[in-house]
Formats: structure tokens, C-alpha cells, sequence
């Protein structure tokens, strides 16, 4: 005879035991998942380095470039210009990662959807780094832009 203490412990240890179907998508998911935040931290990196790249060259060589962005401009005067890109670049890969990956997750345990949370992840991982790129290849047509202009003053081209 069973106690309904018994009872309860039986039902919490098998609702806490996954099926064989249960476990290998779970497996399957965590492999999925890993490949995703691999790529996806990699891809961000990446692209956040070329526009602190970009933003750094451009702010420190050509006197034609000034920072658009005013709280960035404020803490580039307050901590410098390689500072401060380094703790925005570094915040905003950060705060990127942690938005990806607990969206992710809370659609998976929330609604029980794995596949859409993973697509998820893969979203926004792409949306952000697809926006960090193209403000490199802006900052970057900026550059060429200045430099073409500076060398056209330099030798008399300019108009």
C-alpha cells in the first residue's frame, strides 16, 4: 500500500524522466543550439569588429568624421576614443549574446517549441549582425569618401 507522499514522489520522478523521443530531441536541440551560438557569437564579433575598426580609423585619422551616435561621442571625450569603443563593442556583443540565447530559451521551455526557437536565435544573431555590418561598410564609404576629399585638397584637385 502507498502512501499519497509515495504517490507524489513516484509522479514528480517520471514527470522529471524524459521519453526516448523526448531525450533525443533534446539532444539533438542542445547540438543545434551550440552550432547556432557558435556561429552566431563568431558572426557578431566579427562584423562589431569591423565597425569598431571602421569608427576607430575614422574618428582618429580624418578630422572630416565626428561620432553620430551622441552618448558614444560622450563617452569617447570621457574615456577616450579606444576605451570607449572597447566597452561599447564588448556591452552590445554581450547584451546581443544574452538576448539571442534567453529568447531561445524561454520560447522552448514557455511553448514547447524548439525548432521556433532556435529560428529565433538564428534571427537575431543575423538581424544584429547584418545592422553592426552595415554600419561598417557605411563607416567604411565614409573613410573613402574623407580620404579622397583630403587627398584632393592636398594635391589642388579640390574645388
Amino acid at each position: 500500500m502507498s502512501t499519497q507522499s509515495d504517490t507524489i514522489q513516484s509522479n514528480a520522478r517520471r514527470s522529471r524522466s524524459l521519453s526516448r523521443g523526448e531525450s533525443e530531441t533534446l539532444g539533438e536541440w542542445k547540438r543545434y543550439n551550440r552550432s547556432i551560438r557558435f556561429y552566431g557569437v563568431v558572426l557578431l564579433v566579427g562584423t562589431k569588429l569591423a565597425d569598431v575598426a571602421t569608427t576607430a580609423v575614422g574618428l582618429q585619422y580624418l578630422p572630416g568624421i565626428t561620432e553620430a551616435n551622441p552618448v558614444a561621442d560622450h563617452l569617447f571625450v570621457e574615456w577616450g576614443l579606444f576605451t570607449g569603443l572597447t566597452v561599447l563593442g564588448t556591452a552590445s556583443v554581450f547584451f546581443a549574446v544574452c538576448a539571442a540565447e534567453l529568447f531561445g530559451l524561454e520560447v522552448r521551455r514557455r511553448l514547447g517549441l524548439p525548432r521556433t526557437a532556435l529560428f529565433a536565435q538564428v534571427s537575431i544573431y543575423l538581424t544584429l549582425s547584418a545592422l553592426f555590418g552595415l554600419v561598417a561598410i557605411r563607416n567604411g564609404l565614409l573613410i573613402a569618401d574623407q580620404t579622397v576629399y583630403v587627398l584632393g585638397e592636398t594635391i589642388g584637385l579640390g574645388g
